[in-house]
């Protein structure tokens, strides 16, 4: 088994004591109302301390609710906004000037203007700005007729709605939040090795300890075991083709679900032309088998089971399983209403619970180099499993489609099992890896996996622009300042000089000592203060800071967001 990073191991090593901390903390004898399908609404009056998994946007009831996860019962709360919160923008017009814009007056989601104080980073100076208030995320923007390409200059009007509300109310998915009297709030969490951890950076500037107390906290938190279960299923095809899930035109064949709570069961379609077969004998007793002679009735049972769950995995499912499973549902004469799968342009999300594709994890190229040190060259399911768990796909020589039911079954068994087990090995790593992530990120677990490491620092960067009243800079503000290079590439293929390498003397060398060091980057950006806003500051003092071989200049006067 693969062992990965220190701090994981450490707070594997504090779960038991900081769920005691935490259940004691919140209210154990809460009541919580349970929602039983997917579309039921919840509206728990009170909980006990719950794992915040996302938060998302409902255009029916037109605002935010978040999903809570309650640790001692395995189940799902919904929590909808009850603060009035709604999307916006901001402008650099007075709302004097605004209303005299008869398209903007005249707009439907117009709901009306708000002045705020925002300071501008980039000029270092607080200013007053308008905030255009909307009555849905498509009257801010999304659309040609959106508020933003009415008023030609509005900034924060590209940040999707359901991060906009994270963002303001100060939200940590990942983290312990518990309903209060119908109120969502934090559940505090204490630990004892605080004064410890924070004694060790007594040395460091004032700004970097406000830091650490905030994220201290997402480091320390215990990550309960969520209830999960891995879906994969298999479509009758033509060989040698790849069934088409917008199309849909091939049966649903087979269905695997496997679950971190005891489930383990194939469905299965009955067909006159094939075989029951025999079970592989060392799956024997793995899991249970059903079988249906209606395609409609496989259907309605994946969609129940799936509906059961607070998280549902699958590998390469955005594009393939619950996509197919959406198309074919349709084709076959379910409603919307009856399938439990929304699309986007590139992704499958639930209507009750949350999808996990670990395909678009594992093949983020951070988390394969750095979290698991390269250990797996190919994204592929079998490449991974392979090498992070020993156990690899069925190998089968015919085609999926005329394989025997049972050894079908178990190629269908095998696929969910070990999609499974890629969170439940190593104490549930990668599972306490995307929580981790989650809250550093300030990301929901949808949108963490599917996006790359500039998404996770971009969601953190503007969350902290909200939390200290910042204005989120656009790229072209930034760009009109600081869009000076002066620094040359100076080797042959146009490429900037990095380190020096030593050519070696040829013979044999004993005493050699190996040594690696981790990027510099981080220390660079620290030690000399590197940030957006602090690079070619407006302050004429600043400017006798000069990096060297440069004619760039660095701020004196205050520290840099990324510096900290």
């Amino acid at each position: 088994m693969y062992k990965e990073t220190t701090l994981l191991q450490f707070i594997s090593s504090r779960e038991t004591e900081k769920k005691e901390d935490i259940n004691n903390d919140a209210d154990s004898k809460a009541g919580c109302t349970v929602g039983v399908a997917f579309g039921a609404s919840y509206a728990p009056e009170n909980t006990g301390a719950c794992l915040l998994l996302s938060v998302d946007y409902d255009g029916e009831r037109n605002c935010a609710y978040v999903r809570l996860y309650d640790p001692e019962s395995g189940k799902l709360f919904w929590w909808y906004d009850n603060t009035g919160h709604r999307p916006y923008c901001l402008s650099d017009l007075s709302t004097e000037e605004l209303k005299k814009n008869p398209r903007l007056m005249s707009h439907n989601g117009l709901v009306g203007f708000e002045i705020v104080e925002k300071y501008d980073l980039l000029h270092d100076r607080k200013i007053k700005m308008t905030k255009i208030i909307g009555s849905n995320p498509l009257a801010i923007g999304g659309t040609s007729s959106s508020i933003r390409e009415i008023v030609a200059n509005t900034w924060e009007d590209k940040i999707p709605y359901h991060h906009c509300y994270t963002y303001d109310r100060r939200l940590t998915p990942g983290m312990f939040w518990r309903i209060k009297e119908g109120n969502l709030e934090p559940v505090p969490l204490h630990f004892k090795e605080e004064k410890e951890i924070m004694d060790l950076f007594r040395d460091e500037p004032e700004e970097f300890q406000e830091i650490l107390t905030d994220f201290l906290p997402s480091f320390m938190a215990p990550v309960p075991d969520i209830r999960r279960v891995a879906v994969d299923i298999e479509v009758s095809s033509v060989i040698d083709r790849i069934p088409d899930p917008e199309t849909a035109e091939n049966e649903v064949i087979c269905a695997a679900l496997v679950s971190n709570d005891g489930k383990s069961i194939v469905l299965i379609l009955k067909r006159e032309d094939m075989d029951e077969g025999e079970m592989p004998s060392e799956l024997v007793g793995k899991f249970n088998v059903e079988y249906f002679t209606n395609e409609c009735d496989l259907l309605r049972k994946i969609f129940a089971e799936i509906n059961k769950y607070p998280v549902v995995l699958t590998f390469n499912g955005d594009n393939f399983d619950l996509n197919y499973l959406y198309h074919r549902a349709l084709k076959l004469g379910f409603s919307k209403d009856e399938i439990p799968i929304t699309l986007t342009k590139d992704a499958a999300y639930l209507h009750y619970g949350v999808h996990v594709d670990l395909y678009k994890f594992f093949h983020n190229r951070s988390i394969q180099v750095y979290a698991f040190s390269n250990k797996y060259k190919e994204e592929t399911l079998d490449a991974i499993s392979k090498s992070l768990i020993n156990i690899g796909k069925m190998e089968v020589e015919e085609d999926l489609s005329q394989l025997p039911l049972l050894k079908l079954a178990a190629y269908c068994w095998q696929d969910a099992y070990i999609t499974l087990e890629l969170t439940r090995f190593d104490d549930n790593l990668v599972m306490k890896l995307i929580i981790l992530l989650m809250r550093i990120s300030r990301l929901s677990m949808e949108d963490l996996v599917r996006q790359g490491v500039s998404s996770w620092i971009k969601s953190l960067f503007y969350y902290e622009h909200r939390a200290k009243g910042y204005l989120i800079s656009r790229p072209e503000d930034i760009a009109s300042m600081k869009n000076v290079s002066d620094t040359k590439p100076i080797t042959k293929d146009k490429k900037f000089k990095g380190a020096k390498v030593v050519k070696p003397k040829p013979g044999v060398h004993f005493n050699v000592a190996v040594l690696d060091f981790a990027s510099l980057y981080p220390s660079i950006i620290k030690e000399y203060n590197l940030s957006y806003e602090t690079v070619r500051c407006p302050h004429e003092e600043c400017r006798v800071n000069v990096v060297p071989e440069t004619t760039h200049w660095v701020c004196t006067k205050r520290r840099g967001m990324s510096s900290l």
